[in-house]
């Protein structure tokens, strides 16, 4: 396409028939829209470059009021357009060019009266190469070829002034009419921008499209409204109003949205099991979906069953409270119902089922006609709940044989939980614990113990134990062993336990490891004492058989004091002797014979003489005896063995 400025357009050169190459370009042209003669549209080609009218149909020759193509072509366009029309045909031709798509209203003169028509524009290409543009432009038919157009169509139509008022109208606008006023467009069109400016607004934009509702003979309508300016060949520009009835293809539509929301509703009923159900109480006969009847073994297409029928599936168990609280509900006690309970499925036994029904209808004395409600399975829940009931069961069997006191605090040792097996064993204040401060029911010096604890627990995020002991005033002394660990952030679980009988029992063993030190102790000082008073024996013999020998001499007797002396000799050895015997006796482990009875005078005599002799001369001894005595049961050597010690020790005090 070749272009040209605009400033030496109206010289440009033009096409001429006499011309051969421009003659051959025109009859191609002609041959190429041949097509176009008999349409109704006026179409023409128009060489935007020359401001040239290169061809025309009929009807395009009628709008130019050109006789033929020769003198269309020959009209000197350039001498009657300015400058500004170039550019504007021009742009139509660089932009159709581009692939755009350009519609618009032009009003023309034809004949003396206004005509609006509807131009589209289109690039053609001609034998030389050369671009130029195609003009297409439908006339919009008038006001009264609209009205007798529509005379027998059922297109709403109505003509209005520019001030609303309505002029005239077809018979399905005058029908329409007779259910309520139409003669005002104000009243008819939405009260709001952009419609309060209708007048503009179609003058501008061609058509103004709204939606509206009106009454007509069959009841509520839903129509579609344009609003186009149009003009008459009388009064002008005027408003045409065509309202197109939407009625059937809303409810078509409102039909498919029922239709989809039912198919939605019954996929997620599905996905949750629920079943639906109906009670018609008047025939007393109960019905359902798909799922309640699978659910009863049944077919969907199965006639409704009986209400007794029905009520035979309640599991025996079941049946008089689900059957009590029906009865409610149709006295009117009750507005609403739900209850889980068994129901015979048919296939493995009972299942549980949650039913949850509503009165739908009840007649002028407000009795019950029908029940509606569902059928949710809660199989897996009840499961899951005795599960549950049976774990909780178990838990608590075993916190009860826990013989601990566990108790939950918070970081102020604010009690938030308390758990307490046997409490006599700890003599806490009666009443609910929880809420307590562990300050309020421990003893002072035990309570000072929790928040250094629990400070080491969080800080560590480890078990913490220890014990305690504190003296009560019921229980006496007592001894308990405590473990803290991390109850969450901010929470502590501490477990305490009576360790007072392990305490005792320790001691007891302690005592008895005592016991058994000090036995094995006697049993190494009883094998010593065996070695000491076998030597001992031996030395005494040799004392005991030298003094018998030396009572055995004449002269030695004669001196008084020297026999005096083998006496004492001879009584301190066999009272050695004898002691010797005790130690063996002692290191042998022997079972000491029952004491006779004797009389203690003459062994505290013989052990006063005895000491006397040997006690230091700075101490005075002196021997007071009763007249008798009563007799003792002790061996002599023990009772003699026992007076000297106590002297020697006093002695050494």
């Amino acid at each position: 396409m070749s272009t040209a400025s605009p400033a030496h357009w109206r010289n440009a050169r033009r096409y001429q028939a006499e011309d051969p190459s421009d003659r051959r370009v025109l009859a191609d042209l002609e041959r190429q829209l041949q097509v176009l003669q008999s349409l109704d549209a006026a179409v023409w080609a128009f060489d935007t470059e020359r401001c040239q009218c290169l061809w025309a149909n009929a009807a395009g020759l009628e709008i130019w009021g050109a006789a033929d193509v020769a003198q269309l072509r020959q009209r000197d366009v350039a001498a009657t357009q300015s400058e500004a029309i170039y550019a504007l045909v021009n742009d139509y031709l660089k932009r159709v060019l581009a692939g755009e798509k350009i519609t618009e209203w032009v009003t023309l003169e034809i004949n003396g009266s206004t005509r609006r028509f509807s131009h589209s524009y289109h690039p053609l290409t001609l034998a030389d190469e050369r671009v130029v543009l195609l003009i297409e432009a439908r006339a919009a038919p008038t006001a009264e070829e609209l009205l007798a157009f529509t005379a027998d169509y059922t297109l709403t139509v109505g003509l209005f002034d520019l001030d609303g008022r309505l002029t005239s109208s077809n018979p399905a606008f005058r029908r329409l009419a007779q259910t309520q006023p139409l003669d005002d467009l104000n009243a008819i069109l939405p009260a709001s921008p952009p419609y309060t400016d209708w007048v503009c607004q179609i003058a501008e934009q061609n058509q103004l499209l709204f939606e509206t509702s009106l009454q007509t003979a069959r009841g509520q309508g839903y129509f579609r409204g344009e609003l186009r300016q149009v003009l008459s060949q009388r009064e002008g520009p005027q408003a045409l109003l065509t309202l197109y009835d939407l009625t059937e293809q809303r409810l078509k539509q409102s039909e498919q949205a029922l239709n989809e929301q039912r198919a939605r509703t019954e996929r997620l009923l599905d996905t949750a099991e629920v079943a639906t159900y109906s009670w018609d109480i008047e025939h007393n006969l109960v019905t359902g979906d798909r799922r309640w009847r699978s659910r009863l073994g049944t077919d969907e297409g199965a006639p409704p069953v009986a209400f007794a029928e029905w009520a035979r599936l309640i599991h025996p168990e079941d049946a008089a409270r689900v059957l009590a609280a029906s009865l409610q509900m149709l006295t009117g006690e009750l507005l609403f119902w739900s209850h889980d309970y068994r129901i015979a499925d048919g296939a493995s036994g009972y299942r549980w089922i949650l039913d949850r029904g509503v009165v739908m209808r009840r007649d002028a004395q407000g009795r019950a006609l029908e029940i509606g409600g569902i059928h949710l399975d809660i199989e897996d829940q009840k499961r899951a709940e005795q599960a549950l009931a049976a774990s909780e069961l178990r838990s608590r069997a075993l916190l009860q044989a826990i013989p601990d006191l566990m108790c939950v605090t918070d970081l102020d040792a604010n009690i938030l939980d308390l758990h307490l097996s046997r409490p006599d064993d700890w003599v806490l204040p009666p009443g609910p614990l929880t809420g307590l401060n562990l300050r309020d029911i421990l003893p002072p010096e035990v309570a000072a113990m929790f928040k250094p604890t629990q400070a080491r627990v969080f800080a560590t995020g480890q078990s913490v134990q220890g014990e305690f002991a504190n003296r009560h005033p019921v229980l006496g002394e007592r001894f308990r062993e405590f473990r803290m660990v991390p109850y969450g952030t901010d929470r502590t679980l501490t477990l305490v336990r009576d360790i007072t009988d392990r305490k005792r029992a320790e001691r007891a063993h302690e005592q008895t490891v005592k016991q058994l030190q000090q036995a094995q102790k006697m049993d190494a000082l009883g094998q010593l004492t065996g070695g000491i008073a076998h030597d001992f024996n031996n030395i005494l013999a040799s004392m005991l058989g030298y003094a018998w020998l030396a009572q055995q001499q004449p002269l030695v007797m004669a001196d008084g004091k020297t026999s005096d002396y083998l006496k004492i000799i001879t009584s301190a050895g066999e009272r050695g002797r004898d002691l010797v015997q005790k130690m063996l006796s002692f290191s042998r482990k022997d079972s000491a014979a029952p004491a006779t009875p004797v009389n203690p005078l003459p062994v505290v005599e013989e052990a006063f003489r005895m000491l006397k002799s040997i006690i230091p001369s700075r101490l005075s001894l002196e021997l007071t005896l009763p007249e008798g005595a009563p007799p003792l049961a002790i061996d002599p050597i023990d009772l003699h063995q026992v007076l000297v010690n106590l002297v020697v020790k006093q002695n050494n005090s």
